[in-house]
């Protein structure tokens, strides 16, 4: 509808009031005026009246919030600077510095006179001198530490270095000893041409040819031990040729000459 209705306004009641008296006694299940009791929590029961069936008095007068401020303390009275400083224990003289030597005479001021004629017969040079000399030393030396130049070994080389030193020179000389064995093996090596490699398997190849030719020709059958010797011979230079072949098949080939042995 377009007419809206009017807002009922709700009346605040009476305010509650408990009637039962719990003022002089803490609430229920309280940690309150519990310290020092043997009492954990105060008024598990729940009473309300002031016969509260409990052997420890509950409540303290401080054992709420703490002790009550009231007008104990005066605004007027607080603490100011220096209003409480009082003399320490055992220091009623004055500080007096004990001297080990007798102190010396003042030095005259500027309105004094000074005592006219008098003679001293005393060398001030000789006596200053003996003094100096028998006088105590003020400071004592510091006592003798041995240093590191005191040694009987200073600056010299340790043992370790020189065997070290030999170490490296024996390790250098086999090192340059197998190299010059090696440029020596080296130098008795040469490369075969490509004119002599091709007629070393050209050789080779005829050698083969011959070699396999007869012994084709043997036959399966050998009858004689002499035959079957040759048989033998035949297959070994047939196969020390064909590794020989096998060899020379690379494109660099090098010979070993050992006549320069």
């Amino acid at each position: 509808s377009i007419i809206q209705p009017e807002a009922e306004v709700a009346t605040r009641g009476p305010r509650y009031q408990s009637q039962r008296k719990g003022i002089d006694i803490p609430p229920t299940y309280s940690t309150f005026g519990t310290h020092g009791t043997s009492v954990v929590v105060g008024n598990v029961g729940g009473y309300s009246g002031t016969d509260v069936p409990c052997a420890h008095a509950a409540k303290k007068p401080t054992g709420s919030f703490g002790k009550l401020v009231g007008q104990t303390v005066a605004p007027d009275s607080y603490l100011k600077m220096s209003g409480n400083r009082g003399v320490l224990p055992g220091n009623d003289t004055n500080f007096e510095r004990q001297t080990v030597t007798e102190k010396r005479a003042a030095v005259p001021k500027k309105e004094d006179k000074p005592v006219m004629g008098l003679k001293s017969d005393k060398n001030f040079v000789v006596a200053n001198a003996v003094e100096n000399t028998l006088a105590v030393p003020k400071k004592q030396l510091p006592p003798h530490h041995p240093r590191g130049v005191d040694r009987a070994t200073f600056g010299k080389v340790p043992s370790y270095i020189e065997t070290r030193k030999d170490e490296l020179a024996s390790n250098k000389r086999n090192i340059n000893s197998a190299i010059a064995a090696e440029a020596k093996a080296a130098e008795m090596f040469h490369e075969l041409q490509a004119s002599e490699l091709k007629e070393l398997r050209n050789g080779l190849q005829s050698r083969w040819d011959a070699l396999n030719r007869e012994f084709q020709t043997m036959g399966f059958q050998v009858e004689t031990r002499s035959k079957k010797r040759r048989q033998e011979q035949l297959e070994a230079e047939l196969r020390s040729v064909e590794a020989a072949i096998d060899k020379v098949k690379r494109s660099h080939v090098y010979v070993f000459e050992d006549q320069k042995l």
